[in-house]
């Protein structure tokens, strides 16, 4: 078995607390969870005498004490030696390495011969002339150099002559929480009725919280329940040459102003669960800091990716990323900090609608998705680094769970929460029981699956009427008559017989659910099934097969062929030498049209099917791969025939068409670049796609609900998130 391609991380790492050894441990741990097992994160860890014999994880290869000139030669010799190690990842800091200004990274960057990208935590426009001495040689030796704000990369190119090329903008990595108000996290900080607004952070002079002291006197005499929390133990530098004389300065102020009873000093190094509590327990969070040439703060970041409004000095991430998530103030300027607390405080709408624009305009900052650009620097110095034998994410129904109750599964979402004003669609729920089914097939939660098939069934019972299914439903679990007049109920009607024709069969389902699901789709069939469009007849092929390879029949086979024979019609119809579709337009679902001629022919044998199904799905393949990535045909004008093709809005349901499409044709041809293809597909959600972003949510086991030209629909509906679930079940059976 080939051994796994490596990139190693050089910076400090815990359990040394400094805010690079987090940013590195955090960026190796979503390097591994990402990309695991097709690239192996390995660290070489900077030590400095202070810290005596450090116990680091398994991920740490190479010790390199900061003031030992021949400990980096040694280190660059030994990753030189390991053929498998494709890059080094610097994260640089002045402070982190030895010598004057950090000058004994020369040592290690003069031995080693692998690519190397190098990560500037702090780019200052007016250096020392020790700290330029020290950092120019390093800006010229690496390949590729990575910074967090555009303000950093112009002062690279202005101040240093870098070349534009060379440089990348990645963000600071956050953590993805869902999106919460802060009053069910006081409660468990028991700090409820309070009025909350905190800072964290290693703590050190340059944290400017001092003034923030000074403005609570006449903050409280008008909000009473103000609480300030200041977060984090000194910063260990600080600590070896000052001890706690800036802690000790701070609590000493807060006594002489009086106002113990309103701040908080927590001397803790907060580990990253509790530390998001906190932040989700905040009102407003403050970055008080007075170092008018600080470049980014993971603090701020992580703040802000929590959905807090922030009040912000104007360091120069800050004026890049606020935006509408929040208000800058002039550093040590007390009158404006306190004027702009007001104004938060007095005004819940506001802070709410601050709040939101910092969630929404951070989803791009999770560390998958910065984890994917890192990647996408590194393959520029190291091609032949290789994602494609990648962990997936773990099978989750817990949004499911959540957009559900006892009549079904809403339609539509608030971000993660379900919004129950558009009700329910019988299209989801017949598309959610299929997953329920296939989840209690495989062992997963059958306790959680089964109640959720007793859902979906029932839901679907309750939708067959006279004349057959209706597709929508209020809140109030009553028919929408306006809207199931005004929309062609086909599509749902024939995915409700195809998600019962499918559980009907499913071996491990319990028998009195399986004759529940046959004794509704043959009361429906009894009405009779005459479908104009070619989407419901596809979904229907796709019913009959599960019935034909669960017990075969000439009955089933013939209704099978009746119905492919009018897809062939249609293709006779509208393709051309050029156009080798079924209609004039390709629109949503494609694929599903091609799968379908493809189960027609494993039914019936006839090579017709195939030609045609294998012909218009290598026509959809040439249309919606477009340089290595996946691109579904965009709702925003569909794809006419003469046309040109629309790119965006991309939705999650035509994906996981493709994918099942794909490992239809690979079952039957086992040609492996059709198995490639849907791979490739299916990564679409897991940021392999325009935007370079997450689809799925892996926190709340979501999937969003479309890709724009410029940004995610952050909304998690039941459609989005069904068809995620889906696609990842088929990649899963795939082999």
């Amino acid at each position: 078995m080939a051994r796994p391609t490596k990139v190693l991380f050089l910076g400090t790492y815990p359990p040394r607390r400094c805010g690079i050894a987090t940013f590195t441990y955090d960026l190796a741990q979503a390097f591994y969870n990402t990309f695991a097992p097709a690239i192996k994160t390995t660290v070489a860890a900077m030590n400095y005498s202070a810290l005596k014999n450090p116990k680091y994880s398994s991920r740490v290869v190479l010790e390199i004490d900061q003031d030992k000139t021949e400990d980096y030669k040694i280190a660059a010799k030994k990753i030189n030696a390991d053929p498998n190690i494709k890059l080094v990842c610097i994260q640089h800091e002045f402070g982190i390495f030895g010598g004057e200004f950090g000058s004994n990274l020369k040592y290690f960057l003069a031995e080693l011969k692998k690519p190397t990208v190098m990560t500037l935590h702090t780019v200052l426009p007016n250096p020392k002339p020790a700290m330029e001495a020290s950092i120019r040689p390093l800006l010229d030796r690496v390949s590729y150099l990575v910074v967090m704000s555009t303000n950093s990369k112009n002062i690279l190119i202005s101040r240093y002559g870098i070349n534009p090329r060379k440089i990348f903008i990645i963000d600071h990595g956050i953590h993805p929480v869902e999106f919460e108000t802060s009053e069910k996290f006081k409660k468990a900080l028991h700090i409820q009725n309070r009025q909350v607004m905190s800072t964290f952070g290693l703590l050190n002079p340059g944290k400017g919280i001092e003034y923030v002291l000074d403005v609570i006197p006449e903050l409280i005499r008008k909000f009473p329940n103000l609480l300030y929390l200041v977060m984090g133990v000194t910063h260990p530098l600080v600590l070896k040459n000052e001890g706690e004389e800036y802690r000790n300065f701070l609590m000493e102020k807060a006594n002489q102003l009086k106002i113990q009873k309103y701040v908080r000093f927590y001397n803790l190094y907060l580990e990253v669960g509790r530390l998001l509590k906190f932040l989700q327990a905040t009102d407003i969070y403050i970055a008080s800091s007075t170092n008018v040439d600080q470049a980014v703060s993971g603090t701020f970041s992580y703040a802000m990716g929590t959905g807090r409004p922030i009040i912000s000095a104007p360091f120069a991430q800050a004026r890049e990323d606020i935006g509408e998530a929040g208000l800058l103030v002039n550093f040590r300027d007390k009158s404006s900090l306190k004027k702009t607390i007001e104004q938060l405080l007095v005004n819940p709408k506001l802070r709410e609608v601050m709040g939101k624009k910092a969630y929404f305009n951070t989803r791009h900052m999770t560390w998958s998705n910065v984890a994917l650009s890192y990647l996408k620097v590194f393959m520029k110095c190291a091609p032949d680094l290789s994602v494609d034998n990648r962990h997936l994410p773990k099978l989750n129904l817990k949004h499911l769970n959540k957009l559900t109750d006892r009549f079904g599964i809403f339609q539509f979402a608030d971000l993660s929460h379900r919004n129950p004003d558009f009700g329910y669609t019988l299209d989801d729920n017949a598309r959610a029981l299929v997953i329920a089914a296939r989840y209690y097939s495989a062992g997963i939660r059958k306790k959680t699956t089964l109640r959720l098939l007793n859902i979906y069934l029932s839901f679907i019972a309750n939708a067959l009427g006279s004349d057959g299914f209706l597709n929508y439903f209020n809140k109030n679990y009553k028919p929408d008559d306006a809207a199931n007049a005004k929309d062609n109920l086909e599509d749902a009607d024939a995915r409700a017989l195809w998600a019962l024709m499918q559980l009907s069969v499913i071996h491990a389902i319990p028998v009195e659910l399986k004759r529940k699901a046959q004794k509704i789709y043959k009361r429906r069939l009894k009405i009779g099934v005459h479908f104009q469009h070619i989407r419901p007849k596809a979904f229907y092929i796709k019913g009959l097969f599960a019935l034909y390879q669960s017990h075969s029949s000439q009955n089933l086979r013939e209704k099978i062929r009746i119905l492919a024979d009018e897809l062939m019609k249609n293709y006779v119809a509208h393709s051309d030498s050029g156009w080798h579709w079924f209609d004039s337009i390709i629109t949503y679902s494609n694929s599903v049209l091609c799968e379908s001629l493809l189960s027609a022919f494993q039914a019936t044998g006839k090579e017709e099917y195939f030609y045609v199904g294998k012909k218009t799905l290598d026509f959809l393949i040439s249309h919606s791969f477009v340089n290595g990535i996946y691109m579904p045909v965009g709702q925003s004008g569909w794809f006419e025939k003469g046309g040109k093709r629309k790119f965006f809005d991309q939705q999650p349901e035509d994906v996981v068409a493709m994918v099942e499409a794909l490992k239809k044709i690979y079952i039957i041809t086992r040609e492996e670049k059709y198995k490639m293809l849907m791979t490739k597909a299916f990564y679409w959600y897991l940021g392999e796609n325009y935007l370079e972003q997450y689809l799925y949510d892996q926190i709340s086991g979501g999937c969003y609900d479309g890709l724009g030209k410029r940004s995610v629909n952050l909304n998690q509906g039941a459609e989005s998130t069904v068809s995620y679930l889906a696609a990842r079940i088929a990649v899963n059976d795939s082999s």
